[in-house]
């Protein structure tokens, strides 16, 4: 079984519902040189930006991760198994 990869604006987490939460997860490591739990927010943007636009269709895992910055602020992102 893979990992769930959950998110967190306020105070309680929930999952983000990854497809592939491994590949996921290494593509952010390799972007952003950080390691998880993973704070994310609008200087970040433009990076996950270009990761949804080279990812396939609009509704890839990085473009959620976008809308989610954009429309909750600021996030913190982490796996659990």
């Amino acid at each position: 079984m893979g990992a769930s990869i959950y998110w967190q604006p306020l105070d309680k987490k929930r999952d983000l519902e990854i497809w592939a939460p491994s590949s996921f997860m290494e593509a952010l490591k390799r972007a952003f040189d950080r390691d998880f739990p993973m704070d994310l927010d609008d200087a970040d943007l433009p990076v996950l930006r270009g990761m949804a636009a080279v990812s396939g269709d609009k509704n890839n895992d990085f473009a959620t991760l976008v809308r989610l910055i954009e429309d909750k602020g600021p996030v913190r992102i982490w796996a659990e198994y």
